[in-house]
């Protein structure tokens, strides 16, 4: 069958890292930040055999990083945004076993 829906929830980016090069070293600065995600699934369930499912599914996700948070907290690039858009589209593909 086909299917589409809603996906939401609250997503936390921690302990991503951002390396600024400065000569012959590097500074490199953690960010964190929490969003609320929203997006749309859309996806194909195909019954192979038996109880064996295949679906294909694709989906667009609205994330937005707003107020990252860096560690160390000064020092940070100031050319370097506030705000982190991972916003996008996937896919994935998967298998459904029975367990019984």
């Amino acid at each position: 069958g086909v299917y589409g829906g809603v996906r939401t929830g609250v997503i936390t980016l921690t302990d991503a890292q951002l390396y600024v090069p400065d000569g012959a070293t590097s500074s490199v600065y953690t960010l964190s930040s929490t969003s609320f995600e929203f997006g749309a699934p859309f996806g194909v369930d195909v019954k192979l055999v038996g109880d064996l499912h295949l679906t294909a599914e694709v989906e667009y996700m609205r994330r937005i990083f707003n107020s990252l948070t860096t560690d160390p907290p000064t020092g940070f690039p100031t050319a370097f945004p506030r705000t982190l858009n991972l916003s996008g589209w996937s896919w994935s593909l998967g298998l459904q076993l029975p367990l019984k």
